[in-house]
């Protein structure tokens, strides 16, 4: 750990390190003399991301600004794709820097400029964003078809190249749309991420469902 706290030294120097607290704190310069206050605790890396705090509140302290709440800390990506991402390419510091950090960070100045983000967003809240994540991950739109699709694997079910792909098309997966690969990368995630997932996505789709009805009867009312 200490080599690749040196390497975020060498790089980003206007940041400093406290090895007790394990945190990085200062300025990350993201180009164009364009710069963020942070402090970075590094201690659950890598495990999972560093949690970072943007100290001069230039990022608003809200979930459509992208923080987590209640704690203000930065929000990346959605669970599933952070632990995607920690086992194929974020293997070091400069890894979640160079890939994850300061591409937030730019992304933030593109909406300061223009009220959007580049790359749009996720829906906020876990259960919303997880059902769209696996959506993602999968390239499934029809909620009966993900349902099934993840109960299969937190089964411990492999889907063969050669037979036909989960998503319904009759196609084999592995001339299916770039569903191999998506399948590929899916088997990062162990069968206890999928089975939380799985949880959380049914009751969004239950609590969603029951919103819809209500919102018929009102209206119809």
């Amino acid at each position: 750990m200490m080599s690749e706290i040196k390497d975020v030294l060498d790089k980003y120097p206007s940041l400093t390190f406290d090895e007790a607290s394990k945190f990085f704190r200062g300025f990350v310069d993201i180009g164009a003399g364009d710069v963020y206050h942070v402090q970075i605790n590094v201690r659950k890396f890598p495990k999972y991301f560093p949690s970072v705090y943007e100290l001069h509140e230039r990022i608003p302290r809200t979930n459509d600004r992208h923080c987590n709440l209640p704690d203000g800390s930065l929000c990346f990506t959605t669970e599933p794709k952070e632990l995607i991402l920690l086992r194929t390419k974020i293997h070091t510091l400069i890894d979640f820097f160079d890939e994850i950090l300061v591409p937030y960070l730019q992304n933030n100045s593109y909406f300061e400029i223009h009220k959007e983000y580049r790359y749009g967003a996720f829906a906020h809240g876990r259960a919303a964003s997880t059902y769209q994540t696996y959506q993602e991950l999968l390239d499934i739109g029809d909620p009966a078809t993900l349902i099934d699709v993840l109960k299969q694997l937190t089964s411990g079910f492999k889907f063969a190249a050669n037979e036909l792909c989960y998503c319904g098309s009759g196609r084999k997966l592995k001339k299916c749309s770039g569903h191999s690969e998506l399948y590929r990368r899916i088997k990062y995630l162990s069968q206890e991420d999928l089975r939380k997932a799985l949880l959380v996505i049914e009751e969004h789709l239950v609590a969603s469902s029951s919103s819809t009805a209500l919102s018929a009867t009102t209206t119809t009312a």
